[in-house]
């Protein structure tokens, strides 16, 4: 079977049933195409995980674990649960190599925790949004304490995936590389995001252009209408993910289907097409860069479709919603540092 040239590396998995996924490797495998699948520690169908992970060895397609916690316990990594984290990421390794597979690749996805991403979406969709409650979810963060500690524990978390063979991917948000300097890390601080120490194979931001233009008609109202933002948002990320982390940076891209919690999606792989230019244009290789959802290529219309899809060429032109929008974000992060300290 000749394997087509992808015009992006992998898909993430993060509702879909391993079923449908292992009906789809064929075609995954026929674009050179990886998972990047969800992995719950309270997974429920915990063997057909597994079952999942040997059919796609089978047919040549990558599985990268992307490990979750409870949502009490956070869900995504960060700086609170950090130790548990790095205790459930030792598990899952070591049961991954007893079982007779070899190392991989361990996404990390840093994010803050569970229950303050959807206080604060669910502040910023009242009307009129309860900013006050939007601010109170933003300044329950640890301590910029806490979250040197959790540097470290993730640090030695990835130093003892590498000498056993593994490779770590970190997604996180893209704020990260917003305000710089003193701006930028307290933006990360008071996100709980400790991306900072160590030493990632993989670092890819979530500049997921729907969930920004779902914000704004969350704050602003829907009269701004769903395409508040074009192509150009990504490319300022893909640009500053370069300037910040090299040649590991990368992009996730979307949204292709719903996530956590509903959002505005992608119109059709036109959409996708362009944010994926517009971070080629900016210098991220194919391989580096990510589409959040294999859920969405699989449910809404060809796979195809959206597998096949050649990126545009250039450039994208500018948009005021995006430089507004980013140095809003500059502002803020400005802000937190005095406040801070």
């Amino acid at each position: 079977m000749s394997v087509l040239t992808p015009a992006f590396a992998g898909l993430w998995a993060e509702f879909v049933d391993p079923g449908v996924v292992a009906a789809a490797l064929p075609t995954l495998a026929r674009h050179g195409v990886s998972v990047n699948l969800a992995w719950p520690v309270d997974a429920a169908d915990l063997a057909r995980r597994w079952a999942l992970v040997e059919a796609a060895e089978r047919a040549g397609v990558a599985v990268h674990p992307w490990l979750l916690l409870q949502r009490d316990a956070g869900y995504w990594a960060g700086a609170d649960n950090a130790v548990a984290f790095a205790v459930e990421a030792i598990a899952l390794t070591s049961a991954w190599v007893r079982r007779g597979h070899a190392p991989t690749t361990l996404v990390i996805d840093l994010e803050p925790a569970h229950d303050r991403v959807m206080a604060l979406e669910q502040s910023l969709r009242r009307r009129p949004p309860a900013l006050r409650a939007a601010w109170d979810a933003l300044r329950a963060a640890p301590s910029a304490a806490r979250v040197r500690a959790a540097e470290a524990t993730y640090t030695a978390l990835v130093h003892r995936l590498h000498a056993e063979g593994w490779r770590v991917h970190l997604t996180t948000l893209p704020f990260v590389v917003d305000g710089g300097g003193r701006a930028g890390s307290a933006l990360r601080d008071v996100l709980g995001l400790p991306v900072d120490g160590p030493d990632w194979d993989l670092v890819t931001l979530q500049a997921y252009r729907t969930l920004f233009a779902d914000a704004a008609c969350a704050v602003l109202g829907r009269r701004v209408g769903g395409r508040v933002y074009g192509p150009h948002l990504v490319h300022t990320y893909a640009v500053d993910a370069r300037a910040t982390f090299g040649d590991r940076a990368g992009l996730d891209l979307g949204l292709v289907g719903d996530g956590v919690y509903p959002a505005q999606i992608y119109t059709g792989p036109a959409d996708l097409a362009a944010d994926l230019g517009a971070a080629r244009a900016a210098g991220l290789s194919p391989a580096h860069l990510c589409v959040y959802n294999l859920d969405g290529v699989l449910g809404r219309g060809a796979a195809e479709d959206w597998l096949a899809v050649t990126p545009t060429d250039g450039a994208p032109r500018p948009d005021r919603a995006t430089g507004l929008t980013r140095r809003a974000i500059g502002a803020a992060g400005r802000l937190v540092a005095r406040r801070r300290g």
